[in-house]
């Protein structure tokens, strides 16, 4: 039988694990200016492909501010709201405030961020015209989520670039980040060389999940462990609702 101290620790490992927006996630988090990625959009946006294509997605998040729990914690949780999925969402019960974003499979070839990881073990130190950035190989899909922006400006970058290219998924594009809080600007720009070749990349972009399945599955496994949080430790903590910046991630 675990100790009383095995326990706790086991209860604030669980309750790490739901804060932390990355856990065994998928998802690609750009979370300080100058933060870019490099990439290939895997759907391609035609019109013939909408009532089958599951690997772009508009929806609603929710957002939270609660007490950082380390140094590397923006304080910021974000939840997909259900509603629009199963008629229900509890977030929405709670009168958190929700923000509607956009979401698509990318393969990912590398990226760049500002602040130094926890973990350096598979970065690079590089030069930038930004000053010294962490650079990471990554090579592998990703979800990419994007606000729509105020007149949808974000999401007239995702129809322009589609637009411009003949399909989303022919050009390289890097998404990238400037600013911080409501002064953030996001980037959506083709990269013209080289043209993506997907017969490299491979097929694994037709195993992608849904995004829809996504966001479900993780909210389900997230609202586990919060309860198994309550059952190991006192539920008498009081989570109070934070203003949106407008920009989750």
């Amino acid at each position: 039988m675990p100790s009383l101290e095995q326990i706790g620790q086991n209860a604030k490992q669980r309750r790490e694990e739901f804060e932390s927006n990355s856990s065994q996630g998928r998802e690609l988090f750009f979370t300080a200016d100058g933060d870019l990625a490099n990439l290939a959009i895997v759907p391609s946006g035609s019109p013939e492909e909408a009532d089958t294509e599951t690997r772009l997605l508009d929806y609603h998040q929710h957002s939270e501010r609660v007490t950082p729990t380390s140094p590397q914690d923006s304080g910021w949780r974000f939840y997909f709201c259900t509603l629009a999925v199963n008629g229900t969402c509890t977030h929405c019960d709670r009168g958190v405030k929700k923000q509607y974003r956009f979401a698509f499979w990318a393969y990912v070839y590398n990226r760049r961020i500002k602040n130094t990881p926890q973990n350096t073990d598979n970065w690079e130190q590089v030069k930038a015209p930004a000053g010294l950035m962490w650079e990471q190989q990554v090579n592998d899909f990703r979800i990419i989520s994007l606000p729509f922006g105020k007149s949808d400006m974000y999401w007239n970058l995702l129809l322009q670039l589609s637009y411009n290219e003949g399909a989303l998924n022919t050009s390289a594009v890097q998404v990238s980040r400037t600013g911080k809080g409501t002064d953030t600007v996001w980037g959506l720009t083709a990269v013209k060389k080289p043209l993506v070749d997907w017969s490299e990349i491979g097929e694994g972009a037709d195993e992608l999940e849904g995004l829809n399945d996504y966001f479900m599955r993780r909210e389900a496994e997230k609202q586990a462990i919060v309860e198994d949080s309550v059952n190991l430790e006192d539920d008498e903590e009081d989570i109070t609702d934070g203003e949106d910046d407008g920009f989750g991630f």
